[in-house]
């Protein structure tokens, strides 16, 4: 018994669900948090801190995000073919989505990698020569999307574009993986929970291995560790950000899409009493995931948590999201920053990188709590504004171009 997804064209149009495209912009908020932690720090302190457990574990909006990517997909793209032009038109479709704001975020990136390059060359005595070949380098490897297959890489250049690079793999193996799952019974419930559970699984074996193994930079390395204390070697940054070790988190997302679609093509859709609990159950997931944040995390070693140690429960809220039909996520202009999201996401650590130059070559010696808080509004201002600048003048005139073409 299949899911009840059959493929018959390479996209359909269904409704919007307009609670998860907000969803998209709180995830991409909490990522930004993370990377203006220190900012938080300086304002409020260094101690430990259950907000700042919440914060410092801000990664876990890429995992989100990664699960609510196939499950998006999953939706829209339930009944693509295997037919090589209707593959051809998803890649086609996923490329103008993605490369347009994330080559400007690349460019962006240009003036400050180079900066970053140059100290690093001088500081091993390698001179200028040798900073310009390791920028261009890193900038080549980064305009490739191919920064996640190579540990040196990773987090060179635009550091928060290792996960685009991700999501490449993960649509490049969309189609297969659609093939495969729509032939699997995800209608039942029982089997998309044992589906999730045993993906839930495979995606914990590598952060396992690792902490077993003792790898540097993972077994001994707490879920809330500042990024300056967490060594980045080359085997954990496999388990980190290889594309196949965080492939389980996009696939639960998909499963969860093509049991949301069969659920809706075989008239299952939720009736009124349970339409009624879903709020209450997508409250009840999001204060878990704040709680497990808050509370848990700093027992945790960083590879559980980095990869997707709450997929579970996130696939409860997307799904209860999708199901709800609550307006609370779905007014206009949360929906248009969700919509923005992706820019948000992209711009934030170019902003934050120029905004830390200039405070260090300008504001040394000015009261750091004030100006922590005021650097950390202004990032974060600058980052929403910029992104959705970015979003309305670039991505969509762009996506609508190449799309067209």
């Amino acid at each position: 018994m299949n899911s009840g997804c059959q493929p018959t064209s390479t996209f359909r149009l269904r409704k919007r669900l307009q609670a998860l495209t907000s969803l998209r912009f709180f995830l991409a908020l909490w990522v930004m948090l993370l990377h203006g932690a220190d900012y938080l720090e300086s304002w409020f302190g260094t101690g430990p801190s259950l907000p700042m457990n919440f914060v410092r574990t801000g990664y876990q909006g890429v995992s989100i995000f990664f699960t609510l990517s196939g499950f998006v997909l999953a939706y829209n793209y339930s009944q693509l073919s295997t037919t090589r032009e209707d593959v051809g038109n998803f890649w086609r479709a996923r490329f103008a989505r993605i490369y347009p704001v994330y080559l400007l975020g690349a460019i962006l990136y240009l003036p400050i990698g180079y900066y970053k390059e140059r100290i690093a060359a001088n500081e091993s005595g390698l001179g200028v020569f040798s900073g310009i070949s390791e920028s261009a380098t890193a900038f080549g490897v980064a305009l490739s999307l191919q920064q996640s297959w190579l540990p040196e890489f990773v987090l060179r250049w635009n550091p928060p574009a290792w996960s685009v690079s991700d999501e490449v793999f993960f649509y490049f193996t969309f189609p297969l993986w659609l093939e495969i799952m729509r032939r699997w019974p995800l209608r039942k419930g029982w089997f998309l929970a044992a589906s999730v559970f045993g993906l839930w699984i495979v995606a914990m074996i590598p952060p396992a291995l690792s902490w077993q193994g003792g790898i540097e930079g993972l077994a001994d390395v707490p879920a809330i560790a500042r990024a300056q204390d967490t060594p980045l070697t080359s085997l954990a940054a496999v388990v980190r950000f290889n594309p196949v070790a965080r492939l389980p988190e996009f696939l639960i997302g998909v499963a969860c899409g093509l049991h949301f679609v069969s659920r809706q093509e075989d008239n299952g859709c939720v009736t009124s009493d349970q339409q009624k609990f879903r709020p209450y159950l997508t409250t009840f997931v999001v204060s878990g995931i704040i709680l497990f944040s808050m509370f848990a995390t700093p027992y945790l070693p960083l590879p559980f948590v980095h990869n997707g140690f709450v997929a579970p429960l996130s696939a409860l809220l997307i799904l209860g999201l999708a199901d709800s039909g609550s307006q609370v996520f779905a007014p206009s202009w949360l929906v248009r920053l969700g919509d923005a999201s992706y820019a948000m996401y992209l711009m934030h650590w170019p902003i934050r990188s120029a905004l830390r130059f200039v405070e260090q070559k300008f504001l040394v010696g000015q009261d750091e709590g004030a100006l922590a808080g005021g650097l950390l509004l202004l990032y974060l201002t600058l980052s929403i504004a910029f992104g959705l600048a970015v979003f309305l003048w670039l991505e969509e005139p762009a996506r609508r171009w190449l799309r067209g073409k």
